[in-house]
């Protein structure tokens, strides 16, 4: 696979496989998994799943954060929401 490329430190991507496994060994029953999520610019949607196409993930290409929200309930975070148990599942 070809490296991901952020600001000059690259990384190889990680297989789905590995990236659910971490996902549900975060899965408690009623907690929150709270993320931020990040999103770039591509010229050339194709090459997204493409492994010997280069992604840039660096400054000049990023144009969105959102969050942090909860990845099982889809809720913004906030301290009240935080306080409260997650009705959430993860579905993968």
């Amino acid at each position: 696979m070809s490296p991901v490329s952020g600001t000059g430190i690259r990384y190889q991507p990680i297989p789905a496989d590995r990236l659910n496994r971490r996902l549900q060994a975060a899965d408690r029953p009623g907690e929150h998994i709270w993320v931020m999520v990040a999103a770039w610019l591509i010229a050339d949607p194709s090459s997204a799943r493409d492994p010997d196409a280069l992604k840039l993930m660096d400054a000049e290409n990023l144009v969105q954060f959102n969050g942090p929200g909860c990845f099982k309930c889809e809720r913004p975070y906030s301290a009240k929401m935080a306080k409260r148990r997650c009705l959430g599942r993860i579905d993968l």
